[in-house]
């Protein structure tokens, strides 16, 4: 069964109420004369990755949480920064969807203005070209159910589809597709799914708006839905049990998952972590830096977290 929101809200309630009654905590419960007191604290959260590292205070500000969608699996990269701003990219969800597919949004921050919706239907794979001018994607064709691979301007304007009409169906099947890399601003390397352990390499040509295959097809699995972090090999520093850890772009810092879903970000060098304060339940599915290391972005639950080291 799958929740909404609002079901979610209401469900947590219900949980937290009924927690509360179990701990005494709804005007006491007794035994015999004597109350049961609720306990005045919460318990500190411990780091179980890192237990010996000391657990600095909060110091990042929160600069702004958007509404975007969750998915039933995973399906790429989410959320993206320009290589050449602090514009910020994501799939926001919309009155009429909030699972799978959303519409791509673009926001500049700090958040003094607002964001320009570039298209709907947007399933993931975020992708900028290297000067930022260009933003590529995946979405989905609801009316022949397959996936097509677009590019966009980050402002707005006239969006290129790589695979219109029939050349979208590349397989049996839904026809997934992935951006491989960009080779220079105008041009990228692209895959399309080609049938079971089948991928297509394709060039892509965004100022003639075509598409060719690169060669022949590849007889391996590929994962079209890869989400990407930054982990550079070898990594400067061992972070063992821990998921999706995500090196911030000086590799002073990493931002990783524990087993518990909470949210770490730690220094190494000075052996010291933080933990980010989401809100109860919002379950951790991606990070991202900004380029310049400045802003922390984590997908959460329902919701897109933005978080500025330089506070006010």
């Amino acid at each position: 069964m799958i929740l909404r929101r609002s079901s979610q809200e209401a469900l947590r309630g219900v949980l937290l109420c009924l927690s509360l009654a179990l701990a005494g905590c709804l005007g006491g419960v007794t035994t015999g004369d004597q109350p049961i007191e609720a306990a005045a604290t919460t318990p500190t959260v411990v780091s179980i990755v890192f237990p010996g590292y000391q657990t600095i205070p909060f110091p990042l500000c929160e600069a702004a949480a958007y509404p975007v969608i969750r998915t039933s699996t995973v399906q790429g990269d989410l959320i993206a920064w320009s290589p050449e701003s602090d514009r910020l990219a994501f799939i926001a969800s919309n009155s009429a969807s909030e699972w799978n597919l959303g519409d791509l949004t673009a926001v500049p921050l700090p958040a003094g203005k607002p964001p320009v919706i570039l298209a709907g239907n947007t399933a993931g794979n975020l992708s900028w070209s290297p000067d930022g001018q260009y933003l590529a994607f995946v979405s989905l064709r609801t009316g022949d159910g397959v996936y097509t691979l677009q590019v966009v301007p980050p402002e707005g304007g006239e969006t290129a589809d790589f695979f219109p009409g029939q050349a979208a169906k590349t397989d049996a099947w839904a026809s997934p597709k992935i951006v491989r890399e960009w080779t220079d601003d105008l041009h990228l390397t692209g895959l399309t799914s080609c049938g079971v352990i089948c991928a297509q390499p394709v060039e892509l040509d965004i100022s003639q708006k075509i598409q060719q295959a690169a060669g022949d097809p590849i007889r391996s699995v590929v994962d079209f839905w890869e989400v990407h972090r930054n982990e550079p090999f070898p990594p400067p520093a061992d972070i063992p049990d821990a998921r999706e850890v995500n090196w911030s772009p000086d590799l002073s810092r990493a931002v990783y998952f524990d087993d518990r879903y909470n949210v770490w970000v730690v220094s190494p060098d000075t052996q010291t972590q933080y933990r980010i304060p989401l809100p109860e339940w919002d379950l951790p599915y991606e990070s991202k830096w900004s380029p310049d290391g400045r802003y922390l972005a984590v997908r959460a639950g329902f919701f897109l977290y933005v978080y500025d080291s330089l506070c006010p």
